[in-house]
């Protein structure tokens, strides 16, 4: 054997291998569905024909030079049937996933007489040659049978001799030849390429395989290479196409796809950061544009890659949340021709677009409804499938049209936008023509819900802001409603007084007053429970009710006690407060009457600070605190058993203050105390009440900075409010 025979025979060895490992590699992957099962297969015809090739060389003495275009004839197709098999690995998911199964069955049905034609050329070449085979075409008889009477009277008439073998041979060849060439034809022409190119197609494999054609049966016709041994080196040709095909296939497509899906996910990437940016900065009124050419352009797109545009996506509309509704917020979100998600004889009689989308418009769901019924309770079909989807939280793919809409649509597909595990939008696309989706299609879609759901996500963000800023101005307003109606500057008779209040929110829940009148000076200091708006109403509630009682008690010239006082606003509060506003709000209250230095007092509120100058000390008035029942719980309540009094000197300082200022915590969790507020007080007894007001406000804040403040960015845990009177 010659070096191009070593060539040709150790070819397959590593070709073989190779393609082993390719197939170990993607057998256990998903992705590749049965595609290893039908590459295994076309490398077991491989190996089959490896081993015929190399007994052939190994028996050369065997195989007379006469049985050259019998081998040919079997082995040719035995390497074309090869590529058909390979070719089915690369391309069955495809067709299947194309929808195009039944057209290749098709086109394999009228590939399969060529086969026949072929295989029946090669079983009569192996007969006719096994009955003619010669040793020399001298004369001389191979076989029993050639001796027979019926060829000695055919040899003696000078028919069965070498130009009559020459000529039937040559007869087979061209049969052969033409059919196996209008089989090729079928293969690269008709077998895989469906619906004008959904298959992506190499011919590379049967390009060879022609080349192979014509050069073996030149061969043959030209060079009398039918008493010629058969040159099995031009069959290398062949093994390598076989060897270049799952190279290019199996490997580096693998490895190009793998790239461009990497790129894809870059360029996925940028463009979504693109769309953030777009979305995150436009106003709200552009959503709904944004939406409509995110939607219109890649269905636009995918619709020119299909080869069939008659088979594409025909209509889409988009549903989003907006609370617990979800329904099309725009006529411009219906593309299209689209029909409502109803089971109606009406939507036949709809004579136009604008009837069909205003009717889609009025389709609105609460998923809250949907959310807590069972499945056979819902009656309309729409809720039907929202409530699947909800369940399974998958597409849902409609091609058995109800009756209602038969004529109109032959496939509905709904598809979910989650965020997280919230239902915020439903994507459905229609087909009027074809009742599937193209792999492009389910692709576009998927790509679609990953953007849909970003800008659905950040229309809702916006939403929720705009929400938050008519919030925060009304907030805003409620706390300048408040802070305007607490006393700026306090002004009583006799003494010095500073105040300050930080609220945890907008609206705070503490509250201050004072009210000055010939028969004594009314002060009132209070907390009501929480804090945010309902707090602010309560503790405005409160203020206007002692307001009014004082002014009408000092419009009779007299005096009201402080726990009479507390009684009535508390019965007040339980009217108002908690019968008619429903509010379970309650407050903590103390009242004070000042009278030539005596201070009268009722109600529950926190312990009060008293620094006696004389004494040089910080004293606590514990009967401040818990002595009477809290406020707008109960109108039966009474405050009279928490009456008392305390009588301030010159130079004596009173803080009063709510509890946000003594519970402010550090990053360990420790409070302010009153142990901090009753040394800072005596410390800076002399001090300006503001400065000294401000100093403790900072120490408050110092204390917090890492903690409470830290943890409820920039806020307190809850109001600080500080009275603080001197007398003069």
């Amino acid at each position: 054997m010659d070096i191009f025979t070593y060539i040709n025979l150790g070819s397959f060895f590593p070709i073989i291998i190779f393609t082993l490992v390719l197939w170990s590699d993607i057998r256990n992957k998903p992705q590749f569905g049965k595609r290893p099962r039908y590459l295994l297969f076309s490398l077991i015809v491989f190996c089959a024909i490896a081993v015929f090739l190399i007994q052939y060389k190994i028996l050369y003495s065997f195989w007379k030079p006469e049985l050259s275009f019998p081998l040919f004839s079997v082995i040719f197709p035995f390497y074309i049937f090869t590529f058909f098999v390979l070719e089915y690995s690369i391309h069955r998911q495809r067709i299947i996933k194309s929808h195009a199964w039944e057209d290749f069955k098709k086109n394999l049905r009228t590939t399969i007489r060529y086969w026949l034609i072929i295989l029946g050329i090669a079983v009569c070449s192996f007969f006719l040659f096994y009955l003619y085979t010669l040793k020399l075409f001298d004369g001389s008889i191979a076989s029993a049978v050639y001796r027979s009477e019926t060829f000695a009277t055919l040899r003696e008439q000078g028919l069965a001799g070498r130009e009559d073998l020459k000529t039937l041979t040559l007869i087979l060849c061209l049969a052969y030849a033409v059919v196996s060439f209008l089989l090729l034809l079928k293969y690269r022409k008709k077998v895989f390429e469906l619906r004008g190119g959904i298959i992506r197609t190499n011919n590379f494999t049967f390009s060879m395989s022609l080349l192979v054609l014509v050069l073996q049966v030149g061969y043959f016709l030209f060079f009398d290479g039918f008493v010629k041994p058969l040159h099995s080196e031009i069959f290398f040709l062949l093994t390598v196409a076989y060897a270049i095909r799952v190279f290019m296939e199996y490997f580096y497509q693998r490895t190009l796809n793998l790239e461009r899906t990497i790129i894809q996910q870059e360029q996925s990437v940028l463009l979504m950061n693109e769309l953030v940016s777009q979305e995150a900065s436009s106003p709200l009124e552009e959503d709904v544009d944004t939406l409509k050419s995110t939607i219109t352009e890649e269905l636009d797109r995918v619709k020119r890659s299909l080869p069939i545009h008659e088979y594409a996506i025909s209509g889409s509309m988009l549903y989003s949340l907006e609370g617990d509704i979800l329904k099309v917020i725009s006529p411009k979100l219906i593309n299209g021709f689209c029909t409502p998600i109803l089971k109606t004889q009406t939507i036949k009689l709809l004579k136009n677009k604008k009837q069909i989308s205003d009717s889609i418009l009025k389709t609105v769901y609460d998923i809250r409804k949907i959310s807590s019924l069972p499945l056979q309770d819902l009656t309309d079909w729409g809720e039907q499938i929202i409530k699947q989807i909800l369940e399974s939280k998958e597409p849902i793919v409609i091609n058995q049209i109800p009756e209602e809409l038969k004529g109109l649509q032959r496939l509905i597909a709904v598809n979910p936008i989650f965020d997280k595990e919230k239902l915020i939008g439903l994507f459905i696309v229609f087909k009027d023509s074809f009742d599937k989706l193209f792999p492009e299609e389910e692709n576009t879609i998927n790509w679609l819900i990953g953007n849909l759901k970003i800008i659905l996500s950040i229309i809702t963000g916006k939403r929720i802001q705009r929400e938050r800023n008519r919030l925060s101005n009304e907030m805003n307003i409620a706390k300048n409603i408040q802070t305007s109606i607490l006393p700026k500057d306090v002004e009583i008779p006799g003494y010095e007084v500073a105040t300050n209040m930080v609220t945890a929110t907008e609206v705070g829940g503490d509250v201050y007053d004072y009210f000055c009148t010939t028969l004594g000076n009314y002060i009132g200091i209070g907390d009501v429970s929480g804090h945010g708006l309902p707090a602010g109403i309560m503790s405005l509630i409160q203020l206007v009710a002692f307001e009014a009682v004082v002014m009408t008690v000092d419009n009779l010239s007299r005096q009201i006690k402080p726990y009479v006082l507390y009684d009535i606003v508390n019965k007040l509060l339980c009217k108002i407060n908690r019968d008619r506003i429903g509010s379970d709000k309650f407050m903590t209250q103390n009242y004070f009457i000042e009278k030539n230095g005596t201070f009268t007092y009722a109600g529950a509120h926190e312990i009060a600070l008293l620094y006696r100058k004389q004494q040089d000390n910080v004293i606590e008035l514990k009967d401040l605190s818990r002595k009477a029942a809290f406020m707008g719980i109960t109108e039966k309540a009474t405050a009279k058993a928490s009456a008392g009094n305390f009588k301030m000197r010159k130079h004596d300082v009173l803080l009063l203050y709510t509890d946000g200022a003594i519970q402010a915590k550090d990053n360990y969790g420790n409070q302010f105390g009153i142990a901090k507020l009753k040394k800072i007080l005596k410390s800076n007894s002399g001090m300006d009440l503001n400065k000294l007001i401000d100093k403790i406000m900072k120490q408050i804040y110092n204390h917090a900075l890492n903690g409470d403040l830290k943890k409820y960015c920039g806020n307190y845990a809850d109001d600080v409010s500080l009275f603080m009177i001197r007398k003069k």
